[in-house]
């Protein structure tokens, strides 16, 4: 560092290097943004990489900070453990599991890799939880209207909210119309994502009022930490009704 001869220079240096990183970190992201969304990825992701692994957090975490069973049985209060459920994006996560220990019995768990279907049917071949091979962009298609209670997800939306581009918001409520048609009248959604409450509420939620679809309620924060990352960092809870 003998060639930077005055602070002016070593702070324009370290700037130039500070700008190249979060450049080529940006690129990266946007890449993996891009992965994430490619039904291609989970394949190859599922098919080499079949040790269980919960997203973000998991469901007896969820469950505590967030009060998921408390929030169903607020909303189904006469008979709770006769809704019917629907998981979008499962993965190969144990919450439809970990709901179906609590009680609930009608889960339908979907993701759109063959491989992680093939392994979570196998791995819950004895329970009543129905894994479907799916694409939730293509809801309506697969299912009744008005036929689930509830739907829940986590990290699933994220996977298409983290792709790069402007059509991204679009997408996105495109996915909650569908949600809308398979949901009963009196229907909730229970959303788990790591992107925050300013782009949720001005680029989906909003809109979704607007169009009379659905009402966000309720909105809450934790923070969560991983074996690879014991970096602290955010998880939002997303309370949604549909609107009547």
């Amino acid at each position: 560092m003998e060639f930077l001869t005055s602070t002016g220079q070593k702070i324009l240096f370290y700037f130039i290097i500070f700008s190249i990183l979060f450049y080529l970190l940006m690129k990266y992201l946007r890449k993996k943004g891009h992965e994430y969304f490619s039904q291609s990825y989970w394949e190859g992701r599922y098919g080499y990489f079949t040790q269980q692994m919960d997203w973000y957090t998991n469901f007896t975490q969820l469950n505590k900070d967030f009060k998921i069973d408390e929030i169903i049985k607020e909303n189904f209060y006469s008979k709770p453990h006769q809704i019917n459920i629907l998981e979008l994006g499962c993965g190969n996560s144990t919450m439809s599991f970990n709901l179906y220990n609590l009680g609930y019995k009608n889960i339908t768990a979907i993701d759109f890799s063959y491989n992680v279907i093939s392994q979570m049917k196998k791995t819950y071949e004895n329970t009543s939880i129905n894994y479907m091979q799916c694409d939730f962009n293509k809801l309506n298609e697969y299912f009744n209207k008005n036929e689930f209670n509830l739907i829940i997800e986590k990290a699933g939306l994220d996977s298409i909210a983290t792709k790069d581009s402007p059509e991204v918001p679009e997408k996105l409520i495109s996915i909650y119309e569908k949600i809308y048609y398979v949901l009963k009248n009196n229907g909730i959604v229970l959303s788990m994502s790591s992107k925050n409450p300013n782009f949720w509420k001005g680029n989906v939620f909003s809109k979704l009022e607007e169009r009379k679809l659905f009402k966000c309620i309720q909105i809450k924060r934790t923070t969560f930490s991983t074996q690879h990352n014991p970096i602290q960092m955010n998880l939002y809870f997303y309370y949604l009704k549909k609107i009547e």
